[in-house]
């Protein structure tokens, strides 16, 4: 017999449950049928249970809104001004960090660094080539940014003052 640590009968008396452990032809499965659902089981059957659980990701949709943007992070959409933009995995990654820290000014290397998980290579081309295709999709004009600004000689900053 196995003994139960934590019970969630589903509306089961302590009785009921203790009649189904202890049964004939009792096994884990009968007891997790019934909504049992924490048992005090074998190694093995502990590590399937760790592996399934971590398997099972718990979205957390969290909205932010900074200026014309609100970024909803469960399905990994910014709108700008209401409109959808069409970003790629990346591109919405580097306006989520900037929109995440609005008006701080980031390096390319320190960019490269928090977006694509990885130590800088020293090569800046690819900070430089997402950065411009984020403006052509955020700027009214995209040679002369209002929202994603260059500041000289340090990085780039996410400017939303109204």
């Amino acid at each position: 017999m196995q003994t139960v640590l934590l019970v969630d009968g589903g509306g089961r008396t302590p009785a009921e449950i203790g009649n189904i452990l202890t049964g004939e032809g009792y096994n884990v499965l009968t007891a997790l049928d019934v909504a049992v659902d924490d048992l005090a089981l074998e190694f093995d059957e502990i590590a399937v249970r760790i592996k399934n659980a971590l398997a099972v990701k718990r979205v957390v949709t969290e909205h932010i809104t900074v200026g014309p943007f609100t970024a909803n992070t469960g399905p990994r959409t910014v709108a700008m001004d209401g409109i959808t933009l069409p970003l790629t995995s990346k591109e919405f990654d580097l306006l989520l960090f900037f929109m995440q820290n609005p008006g701080r000014v980031f390096t390319k290397e320190m960019l490269y660094t928090n977006i694509w998980d990885a130590d800088f290579d020293g090569d800046t081309r690819t900070v430089m080539v997402y950065i411009s295709r984020l403006r052509k999709k955020i700027e009214k004009t995209p040679e002369k940014p209002e929202l994603l600004l260059n500041v000289w000689g340090v990085g780039y900053k996410l400017n939303c003052e109204e």
